[in-house]
Protein backbone atom coordinates (compact mmCIF):
# COMPACT_ATOMS: atom_id res chain seq x y z
CA UNK A 1 0.00 0.00 0.00
CA UNK A 2 3.06 2.26 -0.11
CA UNK A 3 1.96 4.00 -3.32
CA UNK A 4 -1.45 4.79 -1.87
CA UNK A 5 -0.04 6.08 1.43
CA UNK A 6 2.55 8.19 -0.39
CA UNK A 7 -0.15 9.73 -2.60
CA UNK A 8 -2.34 10.54 0.43
CA UNK A 9 0.62 12.15 2.21
CA UNK A 10 1.47 14.22 -0.89
CA UNK A 11 -2.12 15.48 -1.20
CA UNK A 12 -2.72 16.30 2.46
CA UNK A 13 0.75 17.08 3.77
CA UNK A 14 0.35 14.71 6.76
CA UNK A 15 3.46 12.92 7.95
CA UNK A 16 1.96 9.43 8.03
CA UNK A 17 -1.29 8.38 6.35
CA UNK A 18 -3.83 6.87 8.75
CA UNK A 19 -4.22 3.15 7.98
CA UNK A 20 -7.72 3.10 9.53
CA UNK A 21 -8.78 5.77 7.02
CA UNK A 22 -7.42 3.62 4.17
CA UNK A 23 -9.28 0.52 5.34
CA UNK A 24 -12.45 2.56 5.74
CA UNK A 25 -12.00 3.86 2.18
CA UNK A 26 -11.53 0.33 0.80
CA UNK A 27 -14.71 -0.86 2.53
CA UNK A 28 -16.54 2.25 1.27
CA UNK A 29 -15.57 1.47 -2.34
CA UNK A 30 -16.72 -2.16 -2.08
CA UNK A 31 -20.05 -1.10 -0.58
CA UNK A 32 -20.75 1.29 -3.46
CA UNK A 33 -20.10 -0.98 -6.45
CA UNK A 34 -22.42 -3.78 -7.66
CA UNK A 35 -21.01 -7.21 -6.83
CA UNK A 36 -21.07 -8.35 -10.47
CA UNK A 37 -18.50 -5.66 -11.28
CA UNK A 38 -16.15 -6.77 -8.47
CA UNK A 39 -15.66 -10.44 -9.35
CA UNK A 40 -11.93 -9.83 -9.82
CA UNK A 41 -11.66 -9.02 -6.11
CA UNK A 42 -13.13 -12.31 -4.88
CA UNK A 43 -11.43 -14.40 -2.20
CA UNK A 44 -12.58 -17.93 -1.23
CA UNK A 45 -12.44 -19.34 2.28
CA UNK A 46 -10.17 -22.31 3.08
CA UNK A 47 -11.81 -25.23 4.96
CA UNK A 48 -8.79 -25.97 7.15
CA UNK A 49 -8.51 -22.33 8.17
CA UNK A 50 -11.99 -20.79 8.07
CA UNK A 51 -14.23 -23.85 8.58
CA UNK A 52 -16.26 -25.97 6.18
CA UNK A 53 -14.99 -29.49 7.03
CA UNK A 54 -15.09 -32.04 9.86
CA UNK A 55 -13.08 -29.96 12.33
CA UNK A 56 -15.36 -26.95 11.98
CA UNK A 57 -18.46 -27.25 9.84
CA UNK A 58 -19.42 -23.59 10.21
CA UNK A 59 -17.55 -21.14 7.97
CA UNK A 60 -16.35 -17.95 9.64
CA UNK A 61 -15.48 -15.22 7.13
CA UNK A 62 -12.03 -13.74 7.86
CA UNK A 63 -13.32 -10.19 7.35
CA UNK A 64 -16.65 -8.62 8.16
CA UNK A 65 -18.38 -8.02 4.85
CA UNK A 66 -21.82 -7.71 3.29
CA UNK A 67 -20.40 -8.67 -0.11
CA UNK A 68 -20.87 -12.43 -0.02
CA UNK A 69 -20.86 -13.60 -3.64
CA UNK A 70 -21.11 -17.38 -3.77
CA UNK A 71 -21.43 -20.33 -1.36
CA UNK A 72 -20.94 -23.96 -2.35
CA UNK A 73 -20.83 -27.41 -0.79
CA UNK A 74 -18.48 -29.58 -2.81
CA UNK A 75 -19.17 -28.51 -6.43
CA UNK A 76 -22.82 -27.55 -5.90
CA UNK A 77 -23.95 -23.97 -5.38
CA UNK A 78 -25.91 -23.40 -2.17
CA UNK A 79 -29.09 -21.30 -2.19
CA UNK A 80 -29.37 -18.59 0.45
CA UNK A 81 -32.31 -18.75 2.85
CA UNK A 82 -33.47 -16.66 5.79
CA UNK A 83 -32.18 -17.57 9.27
CA UNK A 84 -35.86 -18.29 10.05
CA UNK A 85 -35.51 -21.42 7.86
CA UNK A 86 -32.61 -22.86 9.88
CA UNK A 87 -34.83 -25.53 11.45
CA UNK A 88 -36.24 -26.66 8.13
CA UNK A 89 -33.22 -26.90 5.82
CA UNK A 90 -31.60 -29.53 8.07
CA UNK A 91 -34.79 -31.53 8.68
CA UNK A 92 -35.27 -34.59 6.46
CA UNK A 93 -39.04 -34.46 7.06
CA UNK A 94 -39.33 -30.91 5.70
CA UNK A 95 -40.04 -30.01 2.09
CA UNK A 96 -37.34 -27.35 2.52
CA UNK A 97 -34.69 -29.87 3.48
CA UNK A 98 -31.33 -29.27 1.80
CA UNK A 99 -29.71 -32.11 -0.13
CA UNK A 100 -26.22 -32.91 -1.40
CA UNK A 101 -27.14 -31.70 -4.90
CA UNK A 102 -29.25 -28.76 -3.69
CA UNK A 103 -27.47 -27.44 -0.59
CA UNK A 104 -28.67 -24.32 1.25
CA UNK A 105 -27.12 -21.80 3.62
CA UNK A 106 -27.94 -18.89 5.89
CA UNK A 107 -25.84 -16.19 7.53
CA UNK A 108 -25.64 -16.27 11.33
CA UNK A 109 -24.16 -13.86 13.86
CA UNK A 110 -20.41 -13.48 14.24
CA UNK A 111 -19.85 -13.44 10.46
CA UNK A 112 -20.70 -17.16 10.23
CA UNK A 113 -22.04 -19.02 7.19
CA UNK A 114 -24.04 -22.17 7.99
CA UNK A 115 -24.35 -24.72 5.15
CA UNK A 116 -26.74 -27.69 5.07
CA UNK A 117 -26.15 -30.60 4.71
CA UNK A 118 -23.21 -30.17 7.06
CA UNK A 119 -19.85 -30.03 5.23
CA UNK A 120 -17.22 -32.68 5.99
CA UNK A 121 -13.73 -33.55 4.80
CA UNK A 122 -15.13 -35.12 1.61
CA UNK A 123 -17.80 -32.53 0.80
CA UNK A 124 -16.20 -29.34 1.99
CA UNK A 125 -17.94 -25.97 2.22
CA UNK A 126 -16.62 -22.76 0.66
CA UNK A 127 -17.72 -19.12 0.68
CA UNK A 128 -16.59 -16.49 -1.80
CA UNK A 129 -16.68 -12.82 -0.85
CA UNK A 130 -15.42 -9.49 -2.20
CA UNK A 131 -12.13 -8.86 -0.40
CA UNK A 132 -11.74 -5.13 0.30
CA UNK A 133 -7.95 -5.53 0.72
CA UNK A 134 -7.69 -6.13 -3.03
CA UNK A 135 -8.72 -2.52 -3.65
CA UNK A 136 -5.04 -1.59 -3.57
CA UNK A 137 -2.47 0.23 -5.72
CA UNK A 138 -2.85 -2.38 -8.48
CA UNK A 139 -6.60 -1.75 -8.74
CA UNK A 140 -8.37 0.60 -11.15
CA UNK A 141 -10.11 1.93 -8.03
CA UNK A 142 -6.91 3.04 -6.27
CA UNK A 143 -7.75 6.74 -6.77
CA UNK A 144 -11.12 6.26 -5.09
CA UNK A 145 -9.28 4.90 -2.03
CA UNK A 146 -6.76 7.75 -2.13
CA UNK A 147 -9.42 10.46 -2.44
CA UNK A 148 -11.69 9.01 0.27
CA UNK A 149 -8.71 8.64 2.66
CA UNK A 150 -7.56 12.19 1.84
CA UNK A 151 -11.07 13.43 2.65
CA UNK A 152 -10.85 11.80 6.09
CA UNK A 153 -7.37 13.27 6.68
CA UNK A 154 -8.61 16.76 5.76
CA UNK A 155 -11.57 16.42 8.13
CA UNK A 156 -9.15 15.50 10.91
CA UNK A 157 -6.93 18.48 10.04
CA UNK A 158 -9.97 20.78 10.06
CA UNK A 159 -10.96 19.60 13.54
CA UNK A 160 -7.43 20.11 14.86
CA UNK A 161 -7.38 23.78 13.77
CA UNK A 162 -10.14 24.96 16.09
CA UNK A 163 -8.62 27.29 18.70
CA UNK A 164 -9.60 26.37 22.26
CA UNK A 165 -10.36 29.53 24.24
CA UNK A 166 -11.13 27.60 27.42
CA UNK A 167 -7.43 27.55 28.31
CA UNK A 168 -7.60 31.31 29.00
CA UNK A 169 -8.42 31.94 32.66
CA UNK A 170 -9.56 35.38 33.75
CA UNK A 171 -7.51 36.52 36.79
CA UNK A 172 -9.40 36.57 40.11
CA UNK A 173 -9.63 39.90 41.92
CA UNK A 174 -7.71 39.56 45.23
CA UNK A 175 -9.40 39.90 48.61
CA UNK A 176 -8.03 43.02 50.30
CA UNK A 177 -7.68 43.29 54.07
CA UNK A 178 -7.72 47.06 54.34
CA UNK A 179 -11.04 48.84 54.54
CA UNK A 180 -9.48 51.94 53.04
CA UNK A 181 -9.25 50.40 49.58
CA UNK A 182 -12.27 49.39 47.55
CA UNK A 183 -11.74 47.63 44.22
CA UNK A 184 -14.71 45.76 42.80
CA UNK A 185 -14.58 46.43 39.05
CA UNK A 186 -14.62 43.23 36.98
CA UNK A 187 -11.70 42.47 34.69
CA UNK A 188 -12.58 42.76 30.97
CA UNK A 189 -12.89 39.48 29.05
CA UNK A 190 -12.40 38.85 25.36
CA UNK A 191 -15.46 37.61 23.47
CA UNK A 192 -14.29 35.78 20.34
CA UNK A 193 -16.55 36.23 17.29
CA UNK A 194 -17.91 33.12 15.59
CA UNK A 195 -17.10 32.22 11.98
CA UNK A 196 -19.93 30.38 10.26
CA UNK A 197 -19.33 29.26 6.70
CA UNK A 198 -21.69 27.37 4.45
CA UNK A 199 -20.52 23.89 3.47
CA UNK A 200 -18.77 23.35 0.17
CA UNK A 201 -21.38 22.65 -2.52
CA UNK A 202 -21.98 19.06 -3.56
CA UNK A 203 -20.39 18.70 -6.98
CA UNK A 204 -21.85 15.82 -8.98
CA UNK A 205 -21.13 14.69 -12.51
CA UNK A 206 -24.41 12.98 -13.24
CA UNK A 207 -24.55 12.83 -17.02
CA UNK A 208 -27.30 11.21 -19.08
CA UNK A 209 -26.56 8.00 -20.93
CA UNK A 210 -24.60 8.47 -24.16
CA UNK A 211 -26.97 8.01 -27.13
CA UNK A 212 -26.66 4.67 -28.88
CA UNK A 213 -25.93 4.81 -32.58
CA UNK A 214 -28.77 3.23 -34.60
CA UNK A 215 -28.30 0.13 -36.70
CA UNK A 216 -28.19 1.31 -40.32
CA UNK A 217 -27.92 -0.36 -43.67
CA UNK A 218 -24.33 -1.27 -44.36
CA UNK A 219 -24.90 -0.60 -48.08
CA UNK A 220 -25.83 3.05 -47.58
CA UNK A 221 -24.33 4.37 -44.35
CA UNK A 222 -20.84 3.82 -42.98
CA UNK A 223 -20.26 3.06 -39.30
CA UNK A 224 -19.91 5.83 -36.75
CA UNK A 225 -16.90 6.67 -34.66
CA UNK A 226 -17.06 6.98 -30.87
CA UNK A 227 -19.38 9.61 -29.41
CA UNK A 228 -17.28 12.25 -27.62
CA UNK A 229 -17.72 12.16 -23.86
CA UNK A 230 -16.96 14.79 -21.24
CA UNK A 231 -14.19 13.86 -18.80
CA UNK A 232 -13.76 16.34 -15.90
CA UNK A 233 -10.17 17.39 -15.19
CA UNK A 234 -8.45 16.33 -11.96
CA UNK A 235 -6.98 18.95 -9.68
CA UNK A 236 -3.27 18.42 -8.99
CA UNK A 237 -1.91 17.75 -5.51
CA UNK A 238 -1.88 20.78 -3.19
CA UNK A 239 1.22 21.36 -1.06
CA UNK A 240 0.36 21.63 2.65
CA UNK A 241 3.75 20.47 3.93
CA UNK A 242 4.57 23.70 5.77
CA UNK A 243 1.08 25.06 6.49
CA UNK A 244 0.88 23.37 9.91
CA UNK A 245 4.29 24.81 10.88
CA UNK A 246 3.28 28.32 9.75
CA UNK A 247 0.19 28.17 12.00
CA UNK A 248 1.42 26.47 15.17
CA UNK A 249 5.13 27.29 15.32
CA UNK A 250 6.08 30.23 13.10
CA UNK A 251 2.75 32.11 13.45
CA UNK A 252 3.74 33.80 10.20
CA UNK A 253 0.50 35.32 8.88
CA UNK A 254 2.17 36.73 5.73
CA UNK A 255 3.60 33.38 4.68
CA UNK A 256 0.30 31.70 5.54
CA UNK A 257 -1.58 34.23 3.39
CA UNK A 258 0.86 33.53 0.55
CA UNK A 259 0.28 29.80 0.91
CA UNK A 260 -3.51 30.30 0.83
CA UNK A 261 -3.15 32.52 -2.26
CA UNK A 262 -1.13 29.78 -3.95
CA UNK A 263 -3.82 27.20 -3.16
CA UNK A 264 -6.56 29.52 -4.39
CA UNK A 265 -4.59 30.00 -7.60
CA UNK A 266 -4.59 26.24 -8.13
CA UNK A 267 -8.34 26.17 -7.61
CA UNK A 268 -8.61 28.92 -10.24
CA UNK A 269 -6.40 26.86 -12.55
CA UNK A 270 -8.73 23.88 -12.04
CA UNK A 271 -11.74 26.05 -12.96
CA UNK A 272 -9.90 27.21 -16.10
CA UNK A 273 -9.10 23.61 -17.06
CA UNK A 274 -12.75 22.76 -16.54
CA UNK A 275 -13.65 25.41 -19.11
CA UNK A 276 -10.99 24.14 -21.51
CA UNK A 277 -12.28 20.58 -21.16
CA UNK A 278 -15.81 21.75 -21.86
CA UNK A 279 -14.63 23.62 -24.96
CA UNK A 280 -12.75 20.51 -26.15
CA UNK A 281 -15.89 18.39 -25.67
CA UNK A 282 -18.01 20.91 -27.64
CA UNK A 283 -15.44 21.00 -30.44
CA UNK A 284 -15.26 17.20 -30.72
CA UNK A 285 -19.02 16.96 -30.59
CA UNK A 286 -19.35 19.52 -33.41
CA UNK A 287 -17.02 17.44 -35.58
CA UNK A 288 -19.00 14.31 -34.75
CA UNK A 289 -22.28 16.10 -35.52
CA UNK A 290 -20.91 17.09 -38.92
CA UNK A 291 -20.05 13.44 -39.59
CA UNK A 292 -23.59 12.43 -38.61
CA UNK A 293 -25.03 15.10 -40.90
CA UNK A 294 -22.92 13.83 -43.78
CA UNK A 295 -24.22 10.33 -43.25
CA UNK A 296 -27.76 11.66 -43.13
CA UNK A 297 -27.20 13.18 -46.56
CA UNK A 298 -25.95 9.82 -47.81
CA UNK A 299 -28.92 8.00 -46.33
CA UNK A 300 -31.41 10.41 -47.89
CA UNK A 301 -30.27 9.22 -51.27
CA UNK A 302 -31.24 5.64 -50.55
CA UNK A 303 -33.68 5.04 -47.72
CA UNK A 304 -36.12 7.33 -45.92
CA UNK A 305 -36.22 4.97 -42.91
CA UNK A 306 -32.46 5.25 -42.49
CA UNK A 307 -32.81 9.02 -42.63
CA UNK A 308 -35.45 9.02 -39.89
CA UNK A 309 -33.27 6.93 -37.55
CA UNK A 310 -30.23 9.13 -38.13
CA UNK A 311 -32.18 12.34 -37.59
CA UNK A 312 -33.52 10.95 -34.31
CA UNK A 313 -29.97 10.02 -33.31
CA UNK A 314 -28.73 13.51 -34.13
CA UNK A 315 -31.47 15.01 -31.97
CA UNK A 316 -30.46 12.75 -29.06
CA UNK A 317 -26.83 13.81 -29.48
CA UNK A 318 -27.78 17.50 -29.33
CA UNK A 319 -29.81 16.86 -26.19
CA UNK A 320 -26.88 14.93 -24.66
CA UNK A 321 -24.50 17.80 -25.37
CA UNK A 322 -26.92 20.29 -23.84
CA UNK A 323 -27.23 18.21 -20.64
CA UNK A 324 -23.44 17.87 -20.33
CA UNK A 325 -22.94 21.62 -20.72
CA UNK A 326 -25.74 22.26 -18.22
CA UNK A 327 -24.06 20.07 -15.57
CA UNK A 328 -20.62 21.63 -16.13
CA UNK A 329 -21.95 25.21 -16.05
CA UNK A 330 -24.02 24.50 -12.96
CA UNK A 331 -21.02 23.10 -11.06
CA UNK A 332 -18.82 26.01 -12.13
CA UNK A 333 -21.45 28.48 -10.92
CA UNK A 334 -21.77 26.73 -7.54
CA UNK A 335 -18.00 26.68 -7.00
CA UNK A 336 -17.71 30.37 -7.92
CA UNK A 337 -20.61 31.37 -5.67
CA UNK A 338 -19.19 29.43 -2.72
CA UNK A 339 -15.71 30.95 -3.15
CA UNK A 340 -17.14 34.49 -3.28
CA UNK A 341 -19.43 33.96 -0.28
CA UNK A 342 -16.69 32.29 1.81
CA UNK A 343 -14.15 35.02 1.00
CA UNK A 344 -16.64 37.66 2.18
CA UNK A 345 -17.43 35.75 5.38
CA UNK A 346 -13.75 35.21 6.21
CA UNK A 347 -12.99 38.90 5.56
CA UNK A 348 -15.84 39.91 7.87
CA UNK A 349 -14.60 37.46 10.50
CA UNK A 350 -11.15 39.07 10.41
CA UNK A 351 -12.75 42.49 10.91
CA UNK A 352 -14.88 41.15 13.78
CA UNK A 353 -11.76 39.76 15.49
CA UNK A 354 -10.02 43.14 15.22
CA UNK A 355 -13.09 44.98 16.52
CA UNK A 356 -13.36 42.58 19.46
CA UNK A 357 -9.66 43.09 20.20
CA UNK A 358 -10.00 46.87 20.03
CA UNK A 359 -12.93 46.76 22.45
CA UNK A 360 -11.08 44.45 24.83
CA UNK A 361 -7.90 46.56 24.77
CA UNK A 362 -9.90 49.75 25.35
CA UNK A 363 -11.73 48.25 28.33
CA UNK A 364 -8.48 46.78 29.64
CA UNK A 365 -6.72 50.18 29.49
CA UNK A 366 -9.50 51.73 31.55
CA UNK A 367 -9.42 48.81 33.94
CA UNK A 368 -5.65 49.08 34.37
CA UNK A 369 -5.96 52.79 35.17
CA UNK A 370 -8.52 52.06 37.89
CA UNK A 371 -6.29 49.27 39.17
CA UNK A 372 -3.30 51.59 39.46
CA UNK A 373 -5.39 54.08 41.44
CA UNK A 374 -6.33 51.28 43.84
CA UNK A 375 -2.69 50.24 44.14
CA UNK A 376 -1.73 53.82 45.06
CA UNK A 377 -4.50 53.96 47.66
CA UNK A 378 -3.41 50.61 49.08
CA UNK A 379 0.17 51.76 49.41
CA UNK A 380 -1.00 54.54 51.70
CA UNK A 381 -2.62 52.06 54.09
CA UNK A 382 -1.34 48.51 53.67
CA UNK A 383 1.81 47.12 52.01
CA UNK A 384 0.18 43.63 51.80
CA UNK A 385 -2.80 44.96 49.85
CA UNK A 386 -0.46 46.86 47.54
CA UNK A 387 1.51 43.68 46.81
CA UNK A 388 -1.70 41.72 46.10
CA UNK A 389 -2.88 44.38 43.67
CA UNK A 390 0.51 44.54 41.93
CA UNK A 391 0.50 40.78 41.47
CA UNK A 392 -3.05 40.97 40.16
CA UNK A 393 -2.06 43.75 37.75
CA UNK A 394 0.72 41.55 36.38
CA UNK A 395 -1.73 38.67 35.84
CA UNK A 396 -4.19 40.95 34.04
CA UNK A 397 -1.40 42.12 31.71
CA UNK A 398 -0.46 38.49 30.98
CA UNK A 399 -4.11 37.64 30.31
CA UNK A 400 -4.41 40.57 27.87
CA UNK A 401 -1.30 39.40 25.99
CA UNK A 402 -2.65 35.86 25.78
CA UNK A 403 -5.97 37.15 24.45
CA UNK A 404 -4.24 39.11 21.69
CA UNK A 405 -2.05 36.13 20.79
CA UNK A 406 -4.98 33.70 20.73
CA UNK A 407 -7.06 36.06 18.63
CA UNK A 408 -4.23 36.32 16.10
CA UNK A 409 -3.95 32.54 15.90
CA UNK A 410 -7.72 32.14 15.74
CA UNK A 411 -8.02 34.15 12.54
CA UNK A 412 -5.39 32.10 10.69
CA UNK A 413 -6.35 28.75 12.19
CA UNK A 414 -10.07 29.14 11.51
CA UNK A 415 -9.39 30.13 7.92
CA UNK A 416 -7.29 27.00 7.46
CA UNK A 417 -9.89 24.83 9.22
CA UNK A 418 -12.50 26.10 6.80
CA UNK A 419 -10.24 25.36 3.87
CA UNK A 420 -9.45 21.85 5.11
CA UNK A 421 -13.16 21.16 5.52
CA UNK A 422 -13.79 22.26 1.93
CA UNK A 423 -10.93 20.04 0.74
CA UNK A 424 -12.46 17.09 2.63
CA UNK A 425 -15.75 17.68 0.83
CA UNK A 426 -14.02 17.96 -2.54
CA UNK A 427 -12.02 14.75 -2.23
CA UNK A 428 -15.07 12.85 -0.98
CA UNK A 429 -16.88 13.94 -4.16
CA UNK A 430 -13.89 12.91 -6.25
CA UNK A 431 -13.95 9.45 -4.64
CA UNK A 432 -17.60 9.11 -5.64
CA UNK A 433 -16.79 10.30 -9.17
CA UNK A 434 -14.10 7.61 -9.49
CA UNK A 435 -16.60 4.97 -8.38
CA UNK A 436 -19.32 6.25 -10.73
CA UNK A 437 -16.87 6.30 -13.64
CA UNK A 438 -15.77 2.74 -12.85
CA UNK A 439 -19.37 1.51 -12.73
CA UNK A 440 -20.28 3.31 -15.97
CA UNK A 441 -17.23 2.12 -17.91
CA UNK A 442 -17.47 -1.49 -16.78
CA UNK A 443 -21.23 -1.59 -17.35
CA UNK A 444 -20.62 -0.49 -20.95
CA UNK A 445 -18.06 -3.26 -21.40
CA UNK A 446 -20.49 -5.84 -20.02
CA UNK A 447 -23.26 -4.59 -22.32
CA UNK A 448 -20.96 -4.76 -25.33
CA UNK A 449 -19.96 -8.32 -24.43
CA UNK A 450 -23.60 -9.36 -24.07
CA UNK A 451 -24.49 -7.70 -27.38
CA UNK A 452 -21.58 -9.43 -29.13
CA UNK A 453 -22.62 -12.79 -27.71
CA UNK A 454 -26.21 -12.23 -28.81
CA UNK A 455 -25.09 -11.30 -32.33
CA UNK A 456 -22.92 -14.41 -32.46
CA UNK A 457 -25.90 -16.59 -31.47
CA UNK A 458 -28.08 -15.09 -34.23
CA UNK A 459 -25.60 -16.13 -36.91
Amino acid sequence: MSEITNHIEEITGVGTANTDFIESAQRFVVSKIPTELMLWAITETIPGTHGGNNSNQQITLPVKTDSLVFVRRDQYEADKVSPKMRGFIGNSNSIHNATAIFPKYYIADGNRVIIKPDPDNTYTGHAQYVDYTKINEDSDLRNAVVYHSASSEFEKLASSKVVDWTDLVVPVVPTLSSNSVSFSQSAPTYASPVLSLTTFPTITWSFPSVPVAPSTSAQTVATFGNVPTFTPPVMGALDFTDTEDLITNEEDSEMLAARISEIQAKIGEFSAKLGETQAKFNKENSVFQADVQEKIQEAQLSDAEETRKLQKYQSELQSYQGEVNKVVSGNQAEISEWQTRSATDIQKYGTDIQNALNKFNEENAEYQAQLQISIQDAQLSSQDDAQLLQDYSSKVNTYASEVNEMASKSGSATQNATYYSAEAKKYYEWANMEISSYIQNNSKMINKTIAAQAAQQRR
